[in-house]
């Protein structure tokens, strides 16, 4: 789908300067991404899962949990590693 498809799909429409702002992470509203979301059909956290995690939702709860935790331990020791 394109981009000004997508932004005429969205409730109320968006403009197409919006859906690229949002793909590259250039800043965002949560109404933005709540209108994205319900356009595509899927909740705002699916709008950030990378294509490996597209079966997130049928993982079992622990594998979910443990994912995430590994997440923020790699964001936390990249953020200790920019730092110093």
């Amino acid at each position: 789908m394109s981009q000004r498809a997508l932004a005429e799909k969205c409730k109320p429409g968006l403009d197409h300067t919006t859906i690229r702002r949002l793909e590259l992470n250039r800043g965002y509203t949560q109404d933005t991404l709540e209108r994205v979301a319900h356009a595509l059909g899927v909740s705002i956290q699916d709008l950030f899962l990378p294509p490996e995690l597209s079966d997130w939702a049928e993982l079992p709860l622990k594998s979910r949990q443990r994912i995430a935790e590994s997440i923020q331990d790699a964001a936390a020791a990249y953020r200790f590693r920019k730092s110093n």
